[in-house]
């Protein structure tokens, strides 16, 4: 074992140990070189590595920082890195890569407490290997996906979306309130309006993403009507709503399109409503302008659904809802 001291770019000195697990084909064949913070291929630079190796090597990473691995020099047989290869994790056994062919001048950031690396060739084609470099940096923080206000959430389902390296652990709170608490992405119900936060935490320390819910409610039928969410005035966007009312027994339902303006597109793609009764049949998708448009609906009961997307906007609808005899018996 031997001991090796760790250069940084700050006037931190980081004091840390690597050590190498030998698996080769012949005991006279060692693993490699270390030193200055660096590891070689089995021969390198001068030849060859030997085939059939099978090394491992473990690098120690001082606490609260990462490591950066530079490739300074690499070159391996390259066949989808199925036969040599060089594959490095951490104690978690998390793949931060696979490498081979030439990657001459890659960089990549290992966190946990420790990287492993594991230097493998088969017993055909050998190449001049690789030389790597070591440095100890501070950690990158996680990346939170998430808007600044939510202002419609279909199904009231907020996602907390966190890219960045394993293990973080994920949480949607309001107030001091934990409402989802899981590892990496957190998905869960908001019941209400109100500022909510996302946390992250890893072992490096937590990061907050502060974002606010404004619901926009559907509304409901109410005195034999329907009208859009904040009708007259235009609807908001992303809306997704969905709006049941009995059919009478013997009777059908007799919808009125009183105004109606959406907007319009081929096939009612973005904005529509559409209306179907309790067996899925569909009477008909709308979008555009349909004022004066009547809908006789049969069954159990009528569906209603309004969507509309992220983009345009309009006035909206309004309807009106009569329970008459159906057509076939007038």
């Amino acid at each position: 074992m031997e001991n090796i001291p760790l250069l940084t770019a700050s006037s931190l000195l980081f004091i840390w140990v690597l050590t190498t697990n030998h698996h080769c084909a012949s005991a006279t064949q060692g693993c490699g070189s270390l030193g200055n913070n660096s590891l070689k291929s089995p021969g390198y630079p001068d030849k060859f590595y030997p085939s059939n190796m099978d090394c491992v090597y473990h690098v120690p990473i001082p606490s609260g920082m990462a490591m950066r691995i530079y490739f300074d020099y690499f070159q391996l047989q390259y066949a989808f890195c199925w036969f040599d290869y060089v594959e490095i994790t951490n104690q978690d056994n998390f793949s931060f890569g696979t490498f081979c062919g030439e990657k001459t001048g890659t960089t990549i950031e290992i966190t946990g407490d420790y990287a492993v690396i594991r230097f493998h060739s088969d017993s055909i084609v050998q190449k001049r290997g690789f030389s790597l470099l070591f440095t100890a940096v501070l950690p990158r923080p996680p990346n939170i996906s998430m808007p600044d206000v939510v202002q419609t959430i279909p199904d009231n389902e907020v996602t907390c979306l966190v890219t960045g390296s394993p293990p973080l652990y994920t949480a949607i709170l309001k107030d001091s309130t934990v409402l989802v608490n899981t590892t990496n992405t957190a998905a869960g119900l908001i019941q209400e309006e109100g500022n909510y936060s996302c946390v992250v935490t890893n072992k490096y320390g937590t990061v907050f993403k502060m974002f606010s819910v404004i619901f926009s409610g559907c509304g409901s039928l109410t005195n034999n009507s329907l009208q859009s969410p904040g009708y007259p005035d235009n609807y908001p966007k992303n809306m997704d709503c969905v709006y049941r009312a009995i059919i009478p027994h013997g009777m059908a339902m007799k919808i009125y399109f009183d105004h109606f303006e959406l907007e319009n597109s081929d096939l009612c793609r973005f904005d529509f409503v559409e209306i179907s009764n309790h067996y899925n049949f569909t009477f008909g998708k709308y979008c555009g302008k349909k004022s004066g448009t009547t809908v006789e609906v049969t069954g159990k009961h009528v569906v209603i659904r309004f969507h509309s997307d992220s983009f345009s906007s309009q006035t909206g609808f309004s309807m009106f809802f009569t329970a008459v005899l159906p057509s076939v018996y007038k």
